[in-house]
């Protein structure tokens, strides 16, 4: 089964949070078997997931605005943890918009206004509007941790590990280079959802929960910002994630990074998710439409918005760890949607693509 709908590389690029493990040996493991949910949904993806790269564990749902989910797993079940990366930007920008519902900003204030140690610097002046469709100025990541986040990455270990102050004081020495034009800023995302917190007086952490989480009923989705907080969380060990190649990665708790991709979730409470987002009860489900200018479908907050061939329109976002990769695809006037969690630092466009646009061969 192929896709006759295509999504552009850099729209596909656009979601990943770090290139993962470059280091090329052998791939240790391969996609498990089919162990849980639909036979004929399995049977539908599985050697398109395997032709994509997918190693180890993969779990996929095709959701409808009525209610029809179906899921399969491989070697995973619909309670596996997965880190979902990037999708996580499409949880902030639905802050946003809750945000703003709730009168608590307006799209046009600066980042001066919700930390004043950034007035009189480039990025004080930078718009809420300009981080949620990454055309703020601002680098992917501060100059000063480029290099060891590759370095960080290249021995498959979590190369996020700055606290909030530490980001706010690294983005008050940053440049902008061409505002208003496309450039992907896990900085950006990462001051839009602090920004969000400290104007409600919390925490990025809080707020989702709180906002989003606990409406939903998502009690399996969570977020932890060390990695020795995740040893010892009651969750359990996490889900072992592995680069391309197959190297196992260390888990990525990424600190004050955490609302570009920090969070963790199932199959299952994705699937809460991406029904409420396609029948409108979402919690900020307005950030999905055409709020602003972008280039390449940026039009949404933190949402892409592409139009296809056909005439439909796709909703979207993916996500890449270390170890892990997510999509999330929906077709909002056709009422369907898809999710795709791997265990592997592996994208699956075609996966995600495939079950919105033709369904489940039966």
């Amino acid at each position: 089964m192929t896709s006759p709908l295509r999504i552009g590389a850099a729209a596909v690029a656009a979601g990943v949070v770090l290139a993962a493990g470059l280091l090329a040996t052998p791939p240790s493991p391969s996609l498990q078997p089919h162990t849980s949910g639909d036979a004929a949904l399995a049977a539908s993806i599985e050697q398109i997931a395997r032709d994509g790269g997918a190693l180890d564990r993969l779990s996929v749902a095709r959701v409808t605005a009525d209610g029809d989910i179906v899921t399969a797993g491989f070697g995973a079940d619909d309670d596996t943890e997965y880190e979902i990366g990037s999708v996580t930007k499409t949880f902030t920008g639905n802050l946003l918009q809750i945000a703003i519902e709730r009168g608590e900003v307006t799209i046009d204030e600066t980042l001066d206004a919700f930390f004043p140690s950034l007035a009189g610097t480039p990025a004080g002046g930078v718009t809420l509007a300009s981080l949620a469709n990454h055309t703020s100025g601002l680098p992917g990541l501060p100059l000063e941790m480029q290099a060891s986040a590759l370095a960080d990455t290249m021995l498959n270990r979590n190369p996020y590990r700055t606290s909030v102050d530490e980001l706010v004081a690294q983005t008050a020495t940053q440049q902008l280079t061409a505002p208003g034009s496309y450039v992907y800023s896990n900085l950006g995302m990462s001051l839009l959802g602090h920004a969000l917190a400290e104007r409600a007086g919390t925490t990025y952490e809080t707020l989702v929960e709180d906002r989003i989480f606990a409406p939903l009923g998502m009690t399996h989705s969570r977020i932890i910002l060390d990695n020795s907080d995740l040893s010892a969380s009651d969750a359990g060990a996490p889900t072992t994630g592995y680069s391309p190649t197959g190297i196992p990665q260390e888990p990525w708790s990424i600190a004050a990074y955490t609302p570009a991709g920090g969070i963790r979730s199932t199959l299952a409470d994705m699937t809460l998710y991406v029904r409420a987002l396609l029948d409108g009860t979402a919690p900020g489900a307005g950030a999905m439409d055409r709020n602003l200018d972008g280039e390449g479908g940026a039009e949404g907050y933190a949402w892409l918005v592409l139009d296809q061939e056909d005439g439909s329109t796709l909703t979207l976002h993916n996500g890449q760890t270390g170890g892990f990769a997510s999509f999330v695809v929906l077709d909002r006037d056709a009422g369907v949607g898809s999710i795709v969690l791997s265990t592997t630092a592996a994208q699956l466009p075609d996966v995600a693509v495939n079950l919105v646009t033709e369904g489940i061969d039966r």
